[in-house]
């Protein structure tokens, strides 16, 4: 649910109009036989002048707390929260991780927006009116976490943000993008390039990145200057990003036999890549991070690593649950594993079509890290 302001018209609005009790009016909006005919005609008639539309989150919502279920705000950043209007799939996945981790745990989540619900003290509009009693948080300002936590406890989810007496859950990047180049060189892959924003202002981008030098650093890769040249570009123009890229790295001297990149962009590089005549993973292999719809949409089955979103979710509100017990107890930062799921987007070097369906990848297999 949304804590924003709804736009239309109210119960509690049309109570004062009306000059009954909201309750009375929600009754007599559903045709409740006990409210008289007369009232139950007045507040239907004001409902349809007003354009007023029962709000099914809200109804939810209260169902929530009459079982006495704890109310818990999920905040997001306004590029997060842009993100998951438009049905981004990693944002999709962290919020069905944490419904169903809140649910279990007894507690209704309410989905806020740091751009629209910060009150002027710092607060969260869900925590000042009583829909909720705590946040977790996918928030990235330092300022806005630190005012957050003056008035009720926060979990960070999915931020690098630290602040006093405000735990964090965060994927272990470092970790995942070590475990995906490891892999690559063990099957004979000295040339691994990069594709994903660069400089980029989300620091998970940021981490990887560095992570992607010093492991190359580590084994002795070959990292042409081409491979470390800016790629920037905004909602939806990745296919004119991927074309520049590729424009640049697909030399003799410096073409890489692998491209570390994101699932949403996997389906895009191999089609560019045919139109340039390479086939993956023949040519070149591709591996991909999150493990979401977008890949397994990808004209080859498409390795990648899988963010564990349900510990994730489920850590946040052991966490939270703790902080709310604790309110003064030292901060905790959880790093979480992930895992490597090898499919057909990858091969040893030197392998040819034949050979990868003859299955010398596999199909689907997990490695725990």
């Amino acid at each position: 649910m949304s804590t924003e302001k709804p736009a239309s018209a109210t119960i509690g609005q049309m109570a004062r109009r009306l000059k009954l009790a909201p309750s009375t009016v929600s009754r007599s909006l559903k045709n409740d036989p006990r409210i008289s005919e007369a009232t139950r005609n007045r507040a239907l008639q004001l409902a349809k002048e007003l354009g007023y539309v029962p709000d099914r989150r809200v109804q939810n919502y209260f169902k929530s707390i009459r079982r006495g279920c704890k109310g818990v705000a999920f905040l997001l950043s306004p590029e997060t929260y842009d993100e998951f209007q438009r049905g981004n799939t990693f944002v999709g996945r962290l919020q069905s991780a944490l419904q169903a981790a809140l649910r279990a745990a007894d507690m209704h989540m309410l989905i806020a927006n740091a751009a629209t619900d910060l009150m002027a003290d710092g607060s969260l509009y869900a925590v000042v009116e009583g829909m909720a009693e705590a946040i977790i948080g996918e928030v990235h300002d330092p300022d806005i976490v630190q005012r957050l936590a003056a008035h009720c406890p926060v979990v960070l989810l999915n931020s690098e943000v630290r602040c006093d007496n405000v735990d964090a859950v965060i994927p272990d990047l470092e970790r995942a993008l070590r475990r995906q180049i490891d892999f690559l060189v063990r099957v004979g892959h000295r040339r691994v390039a990069c594709f994903r924003p660069r400089p980029s202002s989300r620091w998970g981008d940021r981490r990887l990145w560095q992570e992607y030098e010093d492991s190359s650093n580590r084994l002795g890769l070959a990292v042409p200057k081409e491979y470390l040249e800016p790629i920037q570009f905004g909602w939806d123009e990745h296919p004119h990003a991927i074309n520049e890229f590729l424009e640049r790295v697909i030399r003799p001297d410096i073409q890489p036999t692998a491209i570390l990149t994101y699932d949403v962009y996997a389906g895009e590089l191999i089609h560019q890549l045919a139109q340039r005549g390479l086939t993956v993973p023949k040519d070149i292999s591709i591996v991909g991070f999150d493990d979401n719809t977008y890949g397994r949409f990808c004209p080859v089955p498409l390795t990648t690593f899988r963010q564990d979103f349900e510990e994730m979710a489920q850590t946040a509100v052991e966490l939270l649950k703790r902080r709310l017990k604790e309110p003064s107890r030292a901060a905790r930062v959880v790093e979480i594993a992930g895992q490597l799921v090898e499919r057909k987007s990858t091969a040893p070097v030197g392998k040819t079509q034949a050979d990868v369906d003859m299955g010398s990848t596999r199909q689907g297999k997990g490695n725990d890290l």
